[in-house]
């Protein structure tokens, strides 16, 4: 049996959310949640699997439609994931996470709180 291919099942969930740099964002997205995987402690709350993927795309989608033109699409993904991942984890892990985003999305900043996201 063959593994899906999550890149591509990402790039799709990016376009029908209304990203338009979905190529892009699901190559450093991907990257993004199996480093996750091999570099972060092994928890039971941790989930990089395709249904957080799933969430995660959703809730980008939502955030680039609220702020239009004032958010880019990598500043929403930026966003969506320190704000939806860093509360599940653990202290240890935080910093580690927080330097794999910010290696993959170097220009961005976090703009807005989780409150605003859901």
């Amino acid at each position: 049996m063959r593994l899906p291919n999550h890149q591509m099942i990402m790039e799709v969930m990016l376009y029908k959310e209304g990203i338009h740099e979905g190529e892009k964002l699901a190559l450093i997205f991907d990257t993004v949640m199996n480093e996750c995987k091999d570099n972060l402690s092994k928890q039971p709350q941790y989930d990089f699997g395709l249904r957080k993927i799933k969430h995660l795309i959703t809730a980008t989608g939502r955030l680039t439609r609220k702020y239009g033109d004032d958010l880019n699409d990598t500043d929403s993904m930026f966003n969506t994931l320190l704000t939806h991942l860093v509360p599940s984890m653990v202290p240890e892990d935080i910093s580690t996470f927080e330097g794999m985003v910010k290696k993959h999305f170097p220009e961005s900043k976090v703009h807005v709180s989780e409150e605003e996201i859901t």
